[in-house]
């Protein structure tokens, strides 16, 4: 499966390798020519040229250089073709793959995906589960927010699902193909609440299942499929990117009801890796549209530990990001129940920002042990520069 050359060459036509240059390294652009600080070798003054007008970039100190793919390539750590759906993600081309059959493949799983997904709305549209509907009015949504969160439920008996498979000739073949079969082979989602998991076109790759019994895990996610890879993908709802876009920075919480609380709350650039680690991969897509991270994870011991463990990872990327901690106050364990509790100030919380190194120089220095604090700066330390680490030790 490839891309094809036309469309390869019309991408390129279409794309300005200073969106890619300028997002991840410091550079000016004067008419279609510029220069930057060349990312790939250690430098303080810039030696890299590039210019939109034949999507070329050359560092004359390293000799790296090459067309706006190459860049990407580069950037990003991925193959060629990687790097051109990178592009085409951003610019929203759509591209056509020699492989038609693979192309027929995807829009087939992603539409399948999409008719379940409204399966799932409408199961909740027409009050399937009076327990689904009184759990979300708990968590202070009401009928408007469902339909504009897309939030749907998967019913508890499979009668009606097999039934909706078997009706939209959904085969164990297919499902399992869209990552919603177990190891067993058996549907994934009963007696839960559904949240779709989309891509940055707002198609339907995968779901999020919220349980209403005792019966299994409280949260489980789609397995892997070809549209749904979980290193890679965020749960936001449909107007993320583009207030991504507007306030240039990006908010991350741990799960779903956290995403649609900051929605409620006025900012919908907000996203969650569904219950899992934050990637090198998620990061590095976010970093394709803004340089701001706000973390924004639970207020308590865990969420702590998965706002350090941010720091094992941020110096991997090839672009600087700044990082930082929003403080939620210490009565709520998370966004969600701030937003719960009724009226609140977030825009304070959010000014107050405090940046990640300092945050977590702050935890080590509250405990009383003087040789377990001085032990896990060294461990902190190992994931800074050499500028962090100066800071670090000033704090």
């Amino acid at each position: 499966m490839g891309i094809s050359k036309q469309s390869i060459d019309d991408l390129r036509n279409r794309s300005k390798i200073s969106d890619f240059i300028l997002s991840s390294t410091t550079g000016k652009l004067r008419g279609s020519k510029g220069m930057a600080l060349c990312p790939f070798h250690g430098e303080k003054t810039a030696s890299m040229s590039f210019t939109d007008e034949d999507n070329l970039f050359h560092c004359f100190g390293c000799k790296e250089g090459g067309d706006i793919y190459k860049y990407i390539q580069l950037i990003n750590n991925v193959e060629f073709q990687e790097s051109v759906e990178i592009a085409a993600e951003k610019y929203g081309f759509n591209l056509t793959y020699t492989d038609s059959k693979f192309e027929s493949d995807q829009k087939n799983l992603i539409g399948s995906m999409s008719k379940i997904h409204n399966f799932f709305i409408n199961n909740m549209k027409e009050g399937k589960s009076s327990e689904s509907i009184d759990y979300l009015k708990s968590r202070d949504l009401d009928g408007t927010d469902i339909k504009e969160f897309r939030i749907g439920y998967a019913e508890k008996d499979e009668k009606s699902t097999n039934e909706f498979f078997k009706k939209n000739n959904l085969t164990k073949t297919d499902l399992k193909n869209l990552g919603l079969l177990s190891e067993r082979g058996n549907f994934l989602f009963k007696n839960r609440i559904i949240f779709p998991i989309t891509n940055l076109r707002n198609e339907t790759v995968g779901f999020g299942g919220r349980a209403l019994d005792d019966f299994g895990p409280k949260y489980i996610n789609t397995a892997e499929s070809s549209i749904y890879r979980k290193n890679r993908s965020l749960y936001f709802t449909s107007e993320f990117l583009s207030d991504l876009k507007k306030k240039k920075f990006v908010i991350l919480v741990e799960g779903y009801f956290d995403v649609i609380a900051f929605n409620k709350l006025g900012f919908n650039n907000v996203a969650s890796p569904s219950g899992t680690a934050l990637t090198v991969q998620q990061i590095n897509l976010l970093s394709r549209y803004t340089k701001e991270i706000y973390l924004c994870f639970d207020n308590d011991e865990a969420g702590d530990t998965a706002t350090k463990r941010v720091l094992e990872i941020k110096n991997n990327q090839p672009s600087e990001i700044n990082f930082f901690k929003l403080n939620l106050p210490k009565e709520f364990k998370d966004i969600s129940e701030l937003y719960e509790s009724g009226p609140s100030d977030i825009n304070k919380i959010i000014n107050e920002k405090e940046d990640l190194v300092e945050f977590c120089i702050n935890k080590i220095i509250d405990t009383d042990n003087t040789k377990k604090t001085f032990q896990e700066f060294k461990q902190i330390s190992s994931f800074l520069s050499p500028l962090e680490k100066d800071l670090a030790i000033g704090y």
